[in-house]
């Protein structure tokens, strides 16, 4: 018979084998493998560019959300197999209007993760399944052309501004990374936070003026109307700068810091924009351009708020260039 001090040193010993044994384990797991989703969210602008007439374009925001969802199974299928767990979603700028206007956001909302197998989900891809892609698209749609004749009926307004502070959130945006097992393979699920916002650039907010600006900076503002656009060419052309990028590095012009740390985790991508000091056959009126101050002021907001990638583009003329721009932002070519 063990003696009971011989024996607590064999239990110990054997408890710091097995310990040993298990750090080993978890040391040499399987390598990890990364896999990126997508989160898509869509965030129409409402103001008054929803008016075709007074600023026409070749798409409407319909045409560019129907091509994107068009497009959807191409980008489920970008450098992955199986296991999706993509999603596309509308996000309102003004969301106090939503409620008004009754909109069922739950149709606005496509989301793989919902399926717990591969068969489900290549089932609802092929309308193989109670539940269809092709019906669920159509319901998506349907609601969106509603929302898009509410806003041409009665512009909702666009603070984009406060959208970027606040709106963004954490119910929108993915920060969270899961780690699953799959036939002794780890896989390491993480998502790219894509937001495309369907705008003209020009930044509506509630009040305008020196109210709607820094105290401690009045050329630094909450908005970027048509008139600050005309103020900001202005001053460029009485300055002594030899160029319009000298001018705004030196002047103190731009739109006020967005204070929001999920910006850091969001890919930003603004569609279209529209110049509103071109003439209807394209010539530029003034120089420089709206575009280019629009360009300017957005790229150093965007970039100061911490958006780290971001893309800014200019009126389509078809679907296809459409197409093309977002897979190419989105790293599909």
């Amino acid at each position: 018979m063990l003696k009971p001090l011989r024996l607590f040193w064999i239990l110990t010993l054997v408890g710091c084998i097995t310990k040993a044994s298990n750090e080993h384990s978890a040391q040499s797991t399987p390598d990890t493998t990364g896999i990126e989703h997508f989160n898509i969210i869509i965030a129409p602008d409402l103001s008054n560019r929803q008016n075709y007439k007074l600023y026409p374009r070749p798409l409407k925001d319909g045409d560019i959300i129907s091509t994107l969802m068009e497009k959807f199974p191409a980008i489920l299928n970008h450098r992955r197999q199986e296991n999706q767990q993509d999603k596309l979603s509308i996000a309102f700028i003004n969301k106090n209007w939503t409620e008004s206007a009754q909109i069922n956001e739950e149709q606005l909302i496509i989301d793989f993760s919902r399926f717990e197998n591969q068969k489900k989900r290549i089932d609802y891809l092929k309308g193989r399944s109670k539940e269809k892609f092709e019906t669920d698209t159509a319901r998506f749609m349907a609601e969106y052309r509603k929302i898009d004749k509410l806003a041409r009926n009665g512009t909702s307004g666009s603070d984009i501004w406060s959208f970027l502070n606040s709106g963004v959130d954490d119910t929108m945006i993915k920060t969270e990374t899961k780690v699953e097992t799959f036939l002794g393979k780890m896989y390491k699920n993480s998502f790219r936070n894509i937001l495309i916002i369907l705008t003209d650039g020009y930044i509506e907010a509630d009040m305008y003026g020196k109210d709607a600006c820094l105290s401690t900076n009045p050329r630094q503002c909450y908005y970027l109307s048509t008139s600050r656009i005309k103020q900001f060419r202005n001053a460029h052309k009485y300055s002594a700068a030899s160029s319009i990028d000298e001018f705004f590095k030196t002047s103190g012009w731009g739109i006020a810091k967005a204070n929001n740390d999920l910006l850091k985790d969001t890919e930003v991508l603004i569609l279209e924009i529209y110049d509103r000091s071109l003439t209807s056959g394209g010539t530029a009126t003034v120089h420089p351009s709206d575009s280019e101050i629009i360009r300017l002021f957005w790229s150093d907001w965007l970039r100061k708020s911490g958006v780290t990638r971001f893309d800014i583009r200019p009126v389509a003329d078809t679907k296809t260039e459409i197409a093309e721009v977002v897979l190419k932002f989105l790293g599909i070519e």
